[in-house]
């Protein structure tokens, strides 16, 4: 290999008397005399380094490497001859000679690029670019494109390192530019994985099917046509990737409606005369991704990082502050948009919670006026006098119903986006996210099965399933700590850990569905089972599940009601959460009074209209309104009721829900059918079931499900005794327990005494 240890030079060398032309200043070559070029040249064409044609070696120069063995670093630069040069120099120009630290005349140890080995060829390259001169930054523009035609063809078959500086002249602005080297992706010659032998000195060659992505500095350079390259890339993003799960369709609704638009050259959208989508409305419950599907827009497009604001942040308490904070965000936009116009880059916006400040206007109970005033001043940044095309607003609610009407027209935020809870199939993908770092580390045990774990999983957000990942890795970890504690030896064994099927199992205890349906709060009101004691009682409860079944199945019936009357304790209520446990619905919530205690008014209709509206959010929804009366605070002596919460179950009641392919059934329940009649309720309802009591002929029904020990004799003279008067199921099973306890167990004068001691008589009560 040939090898000389040369001394630095640079043009202004006094050896060199100023020799050299101004103009190889801006090259990123190193120059050395013809008798060293031509020794260089021969080796590396008997070494393969470069083609044996005599022409690539004057047009390209020979690759060389210069190492310093003071500071062990390498540079690698072509070389090009110069009759100038002395055969003990090699000349830097003042760039590549600040970039690698060398001083004049220091001895540097110069060789062959050594490609094969070490080098490899640049897939990508990502640079920086910046106007040279300190007077231009902020001043100049200059076309993505030509720029990249520019350095393809001043550096092609040059080696890049990361921060290597390059100088270009500008194809439009025509000043010089400085072009930094940020990142690189390097193929290796084998057709492996990148290399990197040098570690943080990473280089490669440039050539034509390098692809270079351009940064214009922030501030400092413009380049037109960049946002739309950017966007391009957005159309081959990979949502796994970017940590997304779940939200493909919705991701892929909003690049349809807000994006596609930006991805075309401008003079095409002129034509079509349309202008871009500025506005972007997601909403949902929470924790179902607004925030993430925000966040990962910016980065899909590869645009500027997009300024995110929490609404409440907005508020100001002087006079005009809010209002100041609004245009602060819109102005770097708009002066941008003033020199550059369509050209120039899209700003992303984001205001989180934004209901906080885009309430309807005229809602405000405060004289000040201040949130009429922040919606007014959005308005105008929006779609005012003064338009600019290059901003998208991305607005994030759970209250989509609070936000001003004129806030959502066309031109405004025109694209509303529902973030609902995920299904089966977006809950395995959120699943794989959230485990991948266990599976790829063997911290997954072999046992779980992320399908199982989505069907198991119904009913959660994106949030709550990160919630369960972090307790099914506690339960293992704290396992861990338990053995070791056996042991006595306080030694952690990191490969004996492993997240098990039972430590999610565990986890979905720590960390239940907040939306939907809760088992444990409807299994307390039929906690002793249902007694199916006779014909009636089967028919009703059999017309409940036709309608139940009605709803799953017919895309005809998007809501179906049903008031489920009769006398009180005779088991309406836990029929209704019996039926409701046994849908499976992704959503059932059982309203009841005691759950609205110590609420005004305007808390009760809050707390109704958010249910029927978490019902709208999915596909299959059932609501059980326990005991009607109470939760209208209805007193006979009088006819008092509260009429806010009795006109807001009339409307609702009703109210078909707006996305198509969502079914309600509402189940209601009341021991009052002559006053819900009469206050207007019952006709609400599609159908109304009256709940029976319990037969003399069917109480030994009840009592082989309750008490299966009694005997037959004394069943049957209880039934006797009871003279045909029937009797609600839930006092029944009351007396039933109160002759249980007595001496002599269930028998005909145990179960007398204890319908006396409930204030009955066995002729009827």
């Amino acid at each position: 290999m040939t090898t000389m240890e040369l001394k630095t030079a640079g043009f202004k060398h006094e050896a060199l008397k100023s020799s050299l032309s101004g103009g190889l200043a801006t090259k990123n070559q190193v120059f050395i005399s013809p008798g060293n070029f031509e020794r260089f040249k021969e080796a590396a064409i008997s070494e393969g380094s470069i083609p044996s044609d005599g022409n690539y070696a004057n047009t390209y120069g020979v690759p060389l490497d210069l190492e310093d063995r003071e500071k062990f670093s390498t540079f690698a630069f072509n070389a090009t001859p110069h009759p100038s040069v002395p055969d003990d120099r090699i000349v830097l120009n003042k760039f590549c000679m600040t970039w690698c630290g060398y001083r004049l005349d220091k001895t540097i140890q110069v060789k062959l690029f050594q490609q094969k080995e070490n080098g490899s060829f640049l897939s990508d390259v990502t640079i920086e670019v910046t106007p040279f001169r300190a007077t231009d930054k902020g001043k100049i523009s200059d076309d993505i494109q030509k720029v990249q035609d520019v350095l393809l063809q001043d550096f092609d078959k040059h080696c890049l390192h990361k921060g290597h500086p390059l100088i270009i002249k500008g194809p439009d602005s025509k000043a010089p530019l400085q072009c930094t080297v940020t990142e690189l992706q390097i193929a290796s010659l084998d057709g492996g994985g990148a290399t990197d032998t040098f570690g943080e000195n990473i280089r490669g060659v440039l050539n034509k099917k390098t692809v270079i992505k351009l940064l214009g500095k922030k501030g400092e350079m413009t380049l037109s046509g960049a946002s739309q390259a950017k966007q391009t890339e957005a159309l081959n993003i990979d949502f796994l990737d970017m940590g997304i799960g779940g939200l493909g369709k919705e991701f892929k609704e909003i690049f349809r409606r807000a994006f596609a638009s930006r991805v075309y050259p401008k003079d095409v959208i002129e034509k079509l005369g349309i202008r871009h989508v500025k506005g972007i409305l997601l909403y949902g419950p929470p924790g179902c991704g607004k925030t993430l599907i925000a966040r990962k827009i910016g980065e899909a497009l590869k645009a500027r990082p997009p300024k995110i604001i929490n609404g409440p942040e907005i508020l100001n308490k002087y006079v005009g502050g809010s209002e100041e904070k609004i245009r602060e965000q819109f102005a770097e936009a708009e002066e941008e948009y003033r020199k550059l116009g369509e050209d120039s880059e899209l700003h992303i916006i984001i205001f989180d919670e934004i209901d906080a400040i885009c309430k309807q206007r005229g809602s405000s109970r405060d004289s000040t006026g201040v949130g009429d005033n922040v919606v007014n001043q959005l308005l105008a940044k929006l779609d005012g006098v003064e338009q600019v095309n290059n901003i998208l607003v991305i607005g994030m609610t759970n209250r989509k119903d609070m936000i001003d009407d004129a806030l959502m027209r066309p031109g405004r935020l025109e694209v509303k986006v529902e973030i609902g809870l995920p299904d089966e199939f977006g809950r395995q993908q959120i699943l794989q996210i959230h485990t991948s770092k266990m599976r790829n580390s063997g911290f997954l045990g072999s046992d779980v099965s992320i399908p199982n774990l989505a069907t198991m999983t119904k009913n959660y957000t994106g949030a709550e399933i990160e919630g369960l990942c972090k307790a099914a890795s506690s339960y293992a970890l704290n396992r861990q700590i338990e053995d070791i504690k056996a042991k006595g030896d306080m030694k952690f064994d990191v490969s004996k850990i492993s997240v098990d099927m039972q430590d999610f199992t565990k986890g979905m205890v720590d960390v239940p569905a907040n939306f939907g349906v809760k088992e444990e709060n409807l299994q307390k009101y039929f906690q002793n089972g249902i007694c199916n004691f006779g014909p009636i009682f089967n028919n009703v409860k059999g017309s409940l599940e036709a309608m139940v079944d009605q709803v799953r199945g017919s895309d005809r019936t998007p809501l179906l009601s049903v008031l489920l009357h009769g006398t009180p304790n005779s088991g309406k209520s836990a029929l209704a959460a019996f039926i409701a446990a046994q849908s499976k619905f992704p959503y059932v919530k059982m309203l009841s009074a005691d759950q609205l205690i110590g609420y005004a008014e305007a808390q009760k209709v809050e707390k109704i209209r958010k249910i029927f509206d978490d019902a709208s959010k999915t596909p299959l929804s059932l609501i059980v309104l326990d005991d009607i009366e109470n939760l209208l605070s209805y007193v006979r002596l009088g006819g008092r009721f509260s009429n806010d919460v009795l006109q807001t179950l009339l409307v609702l009641c009703k109210k078909i829900p707006e996305e198509k392919g969502r079914k309600i059934i509402v189940i209601g329940i009341t021991s009052q059918l002559r006053d819900m009649d009469s206050l207007g309720l019952k006709d609400v309802f599609n159908v109304t079931l009256e709940m029976p009591n319990v037969q003399a002929t069917e109480i030994p029904t009840v009592m082989k499900h309750w008490t299966p020990d009694v005997q037959q004799t004394d069943v049957e003279a209880i039934a006797k005794s009871m003279n045909n008067t029937d009797i609600p199921i839930k006092k029944l099973l009351m007396v039933l327990e109160m002759a249980l306890q007595s001496d002599g167990g269930v028998n005909e004068d145990s179960f007398q005494s204890a319908l006396i001691r409930m204030g009955y008589t066995s002729m009827g009560f």
